[in-house]
């Protein structure tokens, strides 16, 4: 509670220019298994979600996005400026994040910090193969300012750090869970500029996560697996995101929602049209998001109101044209 009363600041961030600090707190790695970075469909907006809460907590912080090879080049550029480099960490990176911290960690004093979905199954192997410092598992917030107020201010003990788990003593720690976070409104959205994603070529496109979570169990699915509960950012602080990447991106047509499943609540599909067309009335703009088959499935009145507020198309989780194989996936649905 003390941590996230710390947290519940203003919005915006503190006006630290990390693009162009002499030294950095920490740099936020996400390293792409393809031959460019281009080959994803869009930035990892929760990597600069974690870089705006840094910034906003006084630490000086920057996001770089590689692939192993061109790695090794942003490496010479870092080395002697970084005390940490945080990276994220999926069934597609695994092995590239191990390698890059191998030599991370071969050629520097530098800790190393790894988050997301895929740290839930690292193991002691791990450890042992990459030498990374920290792993953090589950929301990755609190943690992440527990571990630069440890590393960095000599502030608190490892031990008490919730959501970490680290090798030491040829074995493996692993700290209690903490609470899910209730009020996501408390954290910064990512204050996104043109030139952070201008590889992509998608500055007609802009992309907002409104909550977090999944209400259905697919088996396959981190969130299925590990969300705990649904939670939602209010819809005041979903606009105020929208409206600040509106005046950044002024070329936009589109609005991609990236909830897991946007349409699991009914109420607030129609909150988040209701705000679509008062904007629409003075700029045109579309949008598209994620839904859940059995969201939509005769709920044509929501759908049609969806389509009357600008909505572009939506994106359906298929997965499989066997009944067999949905049934064992545990979709809820059918063919």
């Amino acid at each position: 509670k003390k941590l996230q009363n710390r947290m519940m600041i203003n919005r915006a961030p503190k006006t630290i220019e990390s693009h162009e600090a002499d030294e950095f707190d920490i740099i936020f790695v996400y390293a792409n298994r393809f031959r460019s970075t281009v080959a994803i469909p869009f930035p990892p907006i929760g990597v600069y979600y974690l870089n705006t809460l840094a910034e906003s907590n006084g630490f000086k912080s920057k996001v770089i996005e590689c692939t192993e090879n061109s790695f090794l080049e942003d490496f010479k550029s870092i080395k002697e400026k970084t005390k940490i480099v945080g990276l994220y960490c999926s069934c597609n990176n695994e092995v590239i994040v191990t390698n890059i911290i191998k030599y991370i960690k071969n050629n520097s004093d530098i800790r190393v910090i790894v988050g997301g979905p895929q740290t839930s199954s690292l193991d002691k192997n791990f450890f042992i193969r990459s030498m990374a410092d920290i792993a953090i598992v589950g929301e990755g917030e609190g943690a992440l300012i527990d571990l630069l107020e440890y590393f960095i201010n000599n502030v608190g003990d490892l031990h008490d750090i919730g959501n970490i788990k680290y090798f030491a003593n040829n074995r493996i720690y692993v700290n209690p869970q903490r609470e899910i976070i209730k009020n996501l409104d408390s954290f910064p959205f990512a204050r996104l500029k043109r030139k952070d994603i201008s590889k992509y070529n998608t500055t007609n496109r802009l992309f907002v996560l409104t909550g977090r979570g999944c209400p259905n169990r697919c088996t396959f699915c981190y969130e299925g697996a590990n969300a705990r509960k649904v939670r939602y950012r209010s819809m005041k602080c979903v606009f105020e995101e929208i409206n600040y990447l509106m005046s950044e991106f002024p070329m936009a047509t589109v609005i991609h929602v990236l909830d897991d499943t946007f349409t699991c609540d009914k109420k607030r599909v129609y909150e988040f049209c209701d705000e679509m067309r008062k904007i629409r009335e003075k700029r045109k703009i579309e949008w598209v998001c994620e839904v859940h088959i059995n969201t939509v499935w005769n709920n044509l009145e929501m759908l049609s109101y969806m389509i009357d507020s600008g909505l572009r198309g939506f994106q359906i989780g298929l997965e499989s044209g066997s009944d067999m194989v949905l049934k064992s996936y545990k979709k809820n649905t059918t063919v």
